[in-house]
This record gives structure tokens, sequence and C-alpha cells, in this order.
């Protein structure tokens, strides 16, 4: 028995480094004898991963003695949507969680691969993202995540939970006693945001910054999607974007 209760065999013992060993299900595993002996074999096709993920033996999870990136994605992918709420900082991920499909790492790990910007994924600071295709989506799954730069999801961030009580984009100008527009850009300029000054009320602040938003979006997904930094899924659904007085 291994160190979590679960029943091994010794199926083939080729020398102390190479021992076959079989689990109630069916799995084999190649291990060491003294590895077995210490019960540290556990059975890959078994729930391991934050009480719900399965890592299987199809993929490795290690590249160099190091932790892969897929693995990685993967492992935090679970850890935002079933690690314990008052141990989670990120609130915006309490109620999201992953398809069923996804609970198993090989099935993610193929999908990763089949997208068309994964090889820049795999070298480059990209994020994946559960809620540009279906904006407020709160599951992971295939048909509703892309991979983006971080910079496109840095872009919809709306911080709602950190901006007050005015809609998105909207501040209160104390002094002046009017509304201002605050936008995130990075397109339309070379500075990081556009600053527009001296609305009369919230509801005319917002519908201006989100006519600059909603046009700084498209255009930085047009962007993108020529440098192939982005799948075609995820343009259209750029395109389509809106932002709303609610978000």
């Amino acid at each position: 028995m291994n160190n979590v209760g679960q029943m091994m065999e010794i199926i083939d013992y080729q020398d102390c480094h190479n021992v076959f060993v079989k689990f109630d299900d069916g799995t084999i595993v190649k291990c060491s004898m003294n590895s077995f002996r210490a019960g540290g074999v556990k059975n890959p096709n078994s729930i391991s991963v934050c009480g719900v993920g399965i890592v299987g033996n199809k993929y490795p999870i290690r590249e160099n003695k190091q932790l892969c990136k897929e693995y990685l994605v993967w492992s935090k992918m679970l850890e935002r949507c079933y690690k314990n709420n008052r141990s989670n900082k990120n609130k915006s991920y309490i109620g999201c969680s992953v398809c069923k499909e996804w609970l198993y790492y090989p099935n993610f790990y193929e999908w990763l691969h089949s997208q068309s910007n994964y090889e820049k994924w795999k070298t480059e600071k990209y994020t994946i993202d559960k809620d540009i295709i279906q904006k407020g989506n709160k599951i992971y799954e295939p048909s509703k995540c892309c991979l983006v730069p971080y910079y496109i999801n840095l872009l919809l961030t709306n911080h709602k939970s950190a901006r007050g009580e005015y809609p998105v984009g909207v501040i209160y100008n104390k002094r002046d006693d009017c509304f201002d527009v605050i936008v995130n850009d990075g397109i339309l300029t070379d500075k990081k945001k556009i600053h527009l000054y001296g609305f009369q009320n919230p509801t005319i602040a917002f519908y201006k910054y989100k006519e600059l938003k909603e046009k700084i979006i498209k255009e930085r997904a047009k962007q993108e999607f020529e440098l192939k930094n982005i799948t075609e899924d995820c343009y259209n659904a750029l395109l389509r974007y809106k932002i709303e007085i609610t978000d």
C-alpha cells in the first residue's frame, strides 16, 4: 500500500531502478525499488490535484527536472477555482469552475497544443482567458477559453471590487466637482492611460469611456491578430466586445 492508501503490486522487476507496479484500477507505473518500499509511488489516474484533478500518465509534467508550463498553468487554473476562498486573494474567481473534461490533465494539454498561437504561448508571457469569447463566463472549458498576451487580459480588467460606486472608467473629481474618465490605452497614444475631464454626471462620463474603450479594443484586436498573437475566435470576440455600465 502506498502513502495514500492505494494498493499496488510489482508485476515486473528488471533492476532496482526499473520496477513496474500495477494499481487496482489497472494503471501501470515504472518506479525505483526504494520508492516502492517507501510507499512513494502514486497512481497518476487518481484524483491528486486540488481535490478534483487527475494528472494521468499520457504526458510528462516535468521538463529537465522542472514542472512544464502546461502542467503549471493547469494546476494554477484548478487552484484558482477550487482553493479555499479564505486563502484565495483574488475574489473574482469565486464561483468559477473547470469543466469535467479539463479535470483530466491530458485533455487540457492537448487543447493547449491545438491552439494556433501555442508556440507564442510557450515562450512568451500569455494567460488563459475564460471570458473574452463569452463575456461573464465562469467555466474554464475548450469552447470558451483562449490564449492571449497578458496585456490583452489587462486591457479588459474592470477593477470592479476596488473602484468604488461609479461606473467603470469614471472617477469623481472633488476639486472641480465633476466626473473624469480614465482609459487604459496601450494603442491610441504612447501613454499608458488617456484622461478626459469635466463631465457633468457619471453616466455621460461612462458613455464617453465606453466609446473610446471599445475603439481601443477593436484596434488592439486587429493588431494582435495580424501579428498572430491571438486566435481567430478571440479576434472575432474582441470585435464584438461591449463595455456595459453594469460591468
